[in-house]
């Protein structure tokens, strides 16, 4: 039987070129995120993996640990001891889940809340002096681009179709509504 492929779509050179640059100043992005991160760990004890587990367990409430591997692509055996950890840090705490008694949920802790919060006003005040001499609209500008990015990257995994087909001056993000 013969493997059935989607046609590619026809992508003109102009849009390659800008999607090149665009990879280009991504790559080098990464780079100096990587340095940012390592850099807030070594001035401010902020480990990047507590800043995820806690962030995403703020954002979605308790998890089982499996589901919280899932949402943060990673191994639910290194999940697992990542957790421990921070359940002895007193940052997260099992609890029964209440559909399966056999099962825990995984939640933040009222000192994982602030430990996160702490974190997070830290790398906003760094991030916020970096981009001081920046014009307002510039980074406003910059959040809304990168998040709908980000999106259409979530989505691309799930699916061949980009999240947004709406400009970004009309997008909401998740940048406008993070409680921080």
């Amino acid at each position: 039987m013969a493997e059935t492929r989607l046609a590619d779509p026809v992508v003109a050179e102009a849009d390659l070129q800008v999607a090149g640059d665009i990879s280009r100043a991504m790559m080098r992005f990464f780079r100096a995120t990587h340095h940012f991160k390592t850099r807030m760990i070594a001035e401010h004890n902020v480990d990047q993996t507590t800043f995820a587990v806690l962030s995403t367990l703020t954002e979605c409430g308790p998890l089982r640990s499996t589901l919280l591997a899932s949402r943060l692509h990673s191994d639910p055996s290194t999940i697992s001891r990542q957790v421990a950890h921070l359940v002895q840090q007193g940052l997260v705490e099992r609890t029964a889940d209440p559909e399966d008694g056999r099962a825990s949920l995984l939640g933040v802790t009222d000192t994982g809340r602030e430990h996160l919060s702490e974190a997070r006003r830290y790398r906003d005040r760094k991030l916020a002096e970096l981009m001081r001499h920046w014009p307002a609209a510039d980074r406003q500008t910059l959040a809304l681009l990168l998040d709908r990015l980000a999106n259409d990257l979530t989505a691309l995994s799930t699916s061949a179709q980009p999240a947004s087909s709406q400009t970004a001056s009309s997008q909401t993000t998740s940048y406008d509504t993070e409680q921080k």
